[in-house]
């Protein structure tokens, strides 16, 4: 039907798997990431559009250090994760469109905002690192139960992403 289709996720703390958390140290966890990117792009390479590299890694609530969430992931790799998973997935699938996917940045509230800045943040150290991002994820869900939504606010934010060279999607 000459749909794109995103592969989602290969990293994303909900689904990481006990052996994973169970890593001996920094090298075993990174061989067990590369293993599960290099497998699963490989398998799919050229049957996907993009992949969400990394899904949701921010929680700026949670206080550690670059509003990152609290994971496995972090507490095995630092934030290299990053580093790891991006530079597996380019050289895995180099033609996919490499996106970091996330949430909660819509309204006008201050979570969102202390979010928005967060990503942007992230992305400027991607930048700073050479990470191969193509794409940032935004989930967008807007929920009419809260509905602070401003699209001033958002269209800004939009921009300032967009002036760091990567596309934008609207995920969900």
């Amino acid at each position: 039907h000459q749909m794109k289709i995103t592969g989602a996720h290969l990293l994303w703390h909900l689904s990481t798997p006990k052996f994973f958390e169970a890593a001996a140290d920094a090298t075993q966890a990174r061989k067990l990431v590369v293993d599960h990117i290099t497998y699963m792009c490989k398998r799919f390479a050229g049957q996907v559009w993009s992949w969400n590299v990394v899904n949701e890694a921010l929680n700026p609530r949670e206080g550690h250090p670059g509003g990152l969430r609290k994971s496995p992931l972090v507490s095995q790799l630092g934030d290299e994760f990053f580093d790891i998973a991006f530079h597996t997935a380019r050289e895995s699938d180099p033609k996919a469109v490499l996106v970091y996917n996330d949430y909660a940045m819509e309204l006008d509230t201050s979570e969102h905002e202390s979010r928005r800045r967060a990503l942007l943040t992230l992305l400027d150290s991607f930048k700073k690192r050479n990470l191969p991002i193509d794409a940032i994820g935004l989930q967008s869900h807007m929920r009419l139960d809260q509905f602070r939504f401003q699209p001033a606010i958002y269209r800004q934010f939009l921009k300032e992403i967009a002036a760091r060279g990567v596309k934008i999607l609207i995920t969900e």
